[in-house]
């Protein structure tokens, strides 16, 4: 962001950016969401592997999610093992799960449509 001595050599839009940015910044009425680094996905498919009631389709996921790739393999298993639709089910009830814990850590009155 812009010091406030060079303000004078940006654009007028840029003006109105940074102006908005140091509001936000400055107020306590608005709160920071979590980073994707704060909402553990690694956690949530290892969490999907163990709803899957298939012996042989569990082991192959959780198989799928370690060392490098993880992401990458894991979705390929979903694919392979047809379960793509149920994962994101579940990931849909998890990050909404998560969204909903954060709302009310922070006192946030919400409406739960999940």
């Amino acid at each position: 962001m812009a010091k406030a001595d060079d303000d004078e050599e940006l654009p007028d839009w840029q003006l109105e950016v940074v102006a908005l940015v140091r509001e936000v910044n400055s107020s306590a009425d608005y709160v920071r969401l979590p980073t994707q680094y704060e909402v553990n996905e690694y956690h949530i498919m290892k969490e999907f592997c163990h709803t899957v009631q298939n012996a042989h389709i569990h082991q192959q996921l959780m198989d799928a999610i370690h060392g490098s790739g993880a992401f990458r393999r894991f979705k390929q298993a979903i694919n392979r093992h047809n379960v793509e639709q149920k994962w994101y089910d579940f990931r849909k009830q998890a990050l909404g799960q998560i969204g909903m814990e954060w709302l009310e850590s922070n006192e946030i009155a919400y409406i739960n449509d999940l």
